[in-house]
């Protein structure tokens, strides 16, 4: 018997990096806005994704000399929007971010970086065994950023050729997994834990 939800294809091309401004302008109140007054406190903004866990844990254990505060966003526009307006010093990011980013004027620099994964996840009682499969169905992901370009690499037939899908904007992580769980999408990308969750 198939699984009502089956893990289609690992996406290993997930490089997350922490993205922040180069000349850090404050930090930001328990609201997430800059506080001038407050030089020593750092605002990162992440997203619903274990990328970010390091900074986590490391804030748990007190690893860091100065206070920060980790703001989450439940879509990569909400998070680079945040940083452009300076809400945030730094950011949780992929290489598409940052250069999207860097396009609109931005100066960023990129410190530190971290591996990170996404899964393409077949949707509840569809019929799909393999990536071909996927031709035509509609398929949840969020444009500009590394999944778009992963997906793009990724969803090709025997011959190289690109795989025709329909593309369903979705930027909200857990609306994506939701419109998955409901059957409104055949399959779609997700970062951990959500795909853990949705392949389950």
């Amino acid at each position: 018997m198939k699984r009502s939800l089956r893990t289609g294809l690992f996406l290993a091309l997930g490089m997350a990096l922490i993205t922040g401004a180069m000349f850090l302008s404050g930090a930001c109140s328990q609201k997430g806005k800059s506080n001038p007054t407050d030089s020593t406190h750092l605002c990162i903004g992440v997203m619903p994704s274990i990328d970010y866990l390091p900074i986590a844990v490391a804030e748990q254990q007190g690893f860091f000399t100065h206070p920060i505060e980790i703001v989450r966003f439940a879509s990569p526009m909400e998070r680079d929007a945040a940083l452009q307006t300076g809400s945030v010093d730094a950011s949780v990011t992929d290489y598409m971010g940052a250069m999207l980013l860097h396009s609109k004027g931005l100066k960023v620099s990129l410190p530190i970086a971290c591996q990170g994964g996404f899964r393409l996840v077949f949707g509840r009682n569809k019929e799909l065994d393999e990536i071909s499969d996927l031709r035509g169905k509609h398929i949840g992901l969020s444009s500009n950023t590394l999944i778009d370009y992963a997906t793009e690499r990724a969803l090709v037939d025997a011959k190289g050729k690109p795989l025709p899908y329909t593309r369903v904007e979705v930027q909200k992580i857990p609306i994506r997994l939701e419109m998955l769980s409901s059957g409104e999408l055949d399959a779609a990308i997700l970062p951990e834990p959500f795909a853990t969750i949705g392949a389950s």
